[in-house]
């Protein structure tokens, strides 16, 4: 089991949680679930037990949360033994596809895909020794939908961060990586292919 540690922009902890690491290539590939009561937002309901295939670019200003029901599959179930059925040679190369077809084969159970939440941080820490992992939180976020057209949100709250003149270096990466994910994201390829 991974650490993961989601944290203000300063490095203030704001929660933690426990997942099933896959890989720590590059990108780290985790998967988590849902372990809090059901929340509704203006575009997407999250339910207990949804399922997160999480990946941190150790490089990169973001991560990229693909987010699946789980309906069908025990909430006490933390789908590590996923990890077991994949062959170590394949995780070198492990793609979305390969996580979705080995958790619905091994819990017969159908994963709908909900969309994927992208969250913009400074690039992740991770810590093999500790098996713990950091993302420092910076406010904007873009989610992309199954169908239909992405949605940047939390615009508001990045402003006020005020990078450009704080940390033009991350800003500056920040918008020019927005832009590569929101052509993805309009034309449903890259990292917002569907498995």
């Amino acid at each position: 089991m991974l650490t993961i540690h989601k944290a203000d922009p300063h490095g203030r902890i704001l929660t933690t949680y426990s997942a099933c690491l896959l890989t720590d290539n590059d990108p780290i590939l985790v998967l988590a679930r849902w372990r809090h009561d059901l929340l509704q937002t203006p575009f997407v309901t999250f339910h207990p037990g949804d399922i997160f295939i999480e990946r941190y670019d150790r490089r990169r200003y973001y991560n990229i949360f693909t987010i699946f029901s789980g309906e069908g599959i025990s909430l006490s179930d933390h789908l590590c033994g996923v990890r077991e059925q994949i062959r170590d040679e394949e995780r070198l190369a492990l793609t979305m596809t390969d996580i979705l077809q080995t958790i619905t084969q091994a819990y017969q159970a159908p994963c709908t895909l909900k969309g994927t939440y992208v969250n913009f941080t400074y690039p992740v820490e991770y810590d093999a020794r500790q098996q713990s992992l950091l993302w420092r939180d910076l406010a904007l976020d873009m989610w992309v939908p199954p169908q239909g057209s992405p949605l940047l949100l939390d615009e508001d709250e990045y402003a006020d961060l005020d990078l450009p003149r704080h940390d033009p270096q991350a800003d500056a990466a920040i918008q020019r990586q927005l832009r590569k994910l929101w052509q993805h994201a309009l034309h449903r390829s890259g990292p917002f292919a569907q498995p």
